[in-house]
Order: C-alpha cells, then sequence, then structure tokens
C-alpha cells in the first residue's frame, strides 16, 4: 500500500523494496522509497494535517545507516528532479564507498562517487577521523564549496564512541550542529564555517597506522585540525580512531571497524620536553585548559551549553593531575 493512500485501518505502510521489489533486505539498510512517501505525506496528507495541522518545516536526522538512508533518498529525488523532502538534513558518521571494500564488506555503501545535491534545504555533515579510514569519506569534503553545506571532521573520534575505549563524545557535536541547522533554517544565521582535519604530504606514511591514510598528525600522534574536543585539545590521550583489536560488546569481530582506542598520556612529558615531567603539573591545570577549550567550542558554536558544562563536570571529578597518580 501506499502510504499517501492509508487504508481504512488508518496503517501507513510503505511501498515494495526499490533496489529488489519483493526480495527481503537482509542489511538492515531501510527502504528510501519509505522515507520519501512518509515525508511527503506530512506536508500534504489530510490525515497529517488533522493531527499536525501545517508544517511549516521539516528537519531530518541520520546517523550511520540512516544517514545512508537519507543521502539515497536525496539522489533518488535529484534523479527525477522533483524538491527536496528536509529544510536541513542533519549527516552524522555516514560511510561512503564508490568500491567495495572487503574488510568492511558488512557495512552498507552507496555506489558511485559522492556528488552534492542540489535542491536539498541545508545540508551539515558531522565525520569522525574513524569514518576517514574506514570508508571514502573524504568524498564528503566536496561540499565545502557548497554554501548550503557544512562538514565537521571530529578528530581522533571513532565512528562508535564507546565510554571504555575511546571515550570522544562526537554526539555532542552533532547536537550542536542539529542547533545550528535549526537557527540557519528558521534566522538565516549560517551555521559555522566547515571544519576539516590537516591533511599529510601526500604519500606520507601515518606513523600511527603504519600506512598512508591523508591525516596529518601532532606530536602526540593525535590528528591534527577538524574539531578538537577538550581531552585530545589538551594531550589528555592519544585518541586511535581505528583499533582492530577492540570488539563491541554483543556485536561479531567484523565490527571492530567501528571502534577505536586510547592511550593515557597525562602522565607523560609533552612532546619536545627536554624533562620527564607529566604535563599536568597538577589536577588544576588541567581542569582549567579543560574548560578554555570547552568555552571555546561552545564560542564557535561547535557544543551545546549543556554539553560543554557536562563535559567540564567531568573533567573535574577526573583523577588527571591527582598526587599519586603518576609513578615516580
Amino acid at each position: 500500500m501506499n502510504i499517501l493512500d492509508p487504508s481504512a485501518s488508518g496503517l501507513i505502510l510503505g511501498s515494495e523494496p526499490v533496489a529488489q521489489p519483493g526480495a527481503p533486505n537482509p542489511t538492515g539498510l531501510l527502504d528510501e522509497e519509505i522515507l520519501i512517501q512518509f515525508s511527503q505525506a506530512l506536508r500534504s496528507a489530510p490525515y497529517a494535517q488533522d493531527v499536525l495541522g501545517n508544517v511549516d518545516r521539516l528537519y531530518a536526522h541520520g546517523s550511520s545507516q540512516t544517514a545512508a538512508v537519507l543521502l539515497e533518498s536525496q539522489r533518488n529525488l535529484a534523479r527525477t528532479s522533483e524538491q527536496g523532502l528536509f529544510d536541513f538534513t542533519l549527516l552524522h558518521t555516514t560511510l561512503w564507498s564508490s568500491e567495495p571494500v572487503p574488510e568492511t564488506a558488512a557495512f552498507d555503501f552507496l555506489s558511485g562517487p559522492f556528488v552534492p545535491v542540489d535542491g536539498v534545504g541545508k545540508v551539515i555533515m558531522v565525520e569522525t577521523e574513524g569514518d576517514l579510514l574506514i570508508s571514502e569519506a573524504v568524498q564528503f569534503r566536496r561540499v565545502v564549496s557548497e554554501p548550503e553545506y557544512r562538514l565537521y571532521e571530529v578528530a581522533g573520534a571513532d565512528h562508535s564512541p564507546l565510554l571504555y575505549n575511546n571515550p570522544l563524545d562526537h554526539s555532542a557535536v552533532a547536537r550542536a550542529m542539529f542547533a545550528a541547522g535549526d537557527r540557519w533554517v528558521r534566522s538565516g544565521v549560517p551555521a559555522p564555517q566547515s571544519t576539516l582535519l590537516d591533511e599529510a604530504t601526500e604519500g606520507a606514511v601515518d606513523p600511527l597506522y603504519q600506512r598512508e591514510t591523508g591525516i596529518a598528525r601532532d606530536g602526540d600522534l593525535n590528528a591534527r585540525g577538524g574539531v578538537r574536543l577538550p581531552d585530545l585539545a589538551v594531550g589528555r590521550a592519544r585518541f586511535i580512531a581505528l583499533d582492530l583489536t577492540t570488539t563491541i560488546p554483543g556485536l561479531p569481530p567484523r565490527f571492530a571497524h567501528l571502534s577505536g582506542n586510547t592511550v593515557d598520556l597525562a602522565c607523560e612529558p609533552e612532546p619536545g620536553s627536554s624533562d620527564d615531567e607529566p604535563r599536568f603539573s597538577n589536577h588544576g591545570e588541567y581542569v582549567s585548559a579543560f574548560i578554555r577549550q570547552a568555552d571555546e567550542l561552545q564560542q564557535q558554536g561547535l557544543l551545546l551549553e549543556a554539553d560543554a558544562e557536562a563535559m567540564k563536570q567531568r573533567a573535574a571529578e577526573s583523577e588527571v593531575g591527582k598526587p599519586g597518580t603518576c609513578a615516580e
């Protein structure tokens, strides 16, 4: 049944899968046609207007596979010269590959080269360093010259943050970007300019991964540039965006591609230092440096106040820099 023509029972169902009508989809990737029909129904179907009234703005947020669904919907509409579905779309940790990648064959990619689509409203993309390592998410950098697009690459972050391995909370950046997108649509206030990781010299071997990744590194071997969350910015740890030895509880080992790790640097000297003293002489020094970085990100519109305050609280409650935490 078509979603624009619901039955008397009031059930809203979707069409057959787009790629192979009638065939089950074992990957779990949602049907783009359902999304298109549902979005159109929210604006135009009489039963939707009875419930919601007139819909002035329509936003969408997709993360990982659901972000791929939104991208595919945009491409489907572009092929038929139809208007975009949403006034604003937030795409968070999207994976892309123009060719199948054997070691990540378990994951869904969209085929062919990525090309920004016109007429789809404001689009903000939040990508992680891990996304660049496990897919061709570097193709998304083609949006930086497009006035209706923004791209923010989060240094050190993996695809799926877990508190016990790589805790960089790139979801906090996505929350700030959703608020920024709303301001962009409502008030015409542009979202902050795109922020990308620094690129390494062509052909250079990445000292962290011992292969060419195209990502430049600082003295701690953290990625340079991009959105630098406070703990990375102050040198609290080396944040590894891809660690195949770190598995995700409840998922098969192949999903280790989505996870990373950390190396604690709090008791290590600053890179290039001539002494062996810890980089944080005391807890207060660490917390003060952390707060400065969090405040700067908030002022740039890359963190919401609530997330910045929560991060500061966790830093204040940490053991970093406290007496006895570093072995003599």
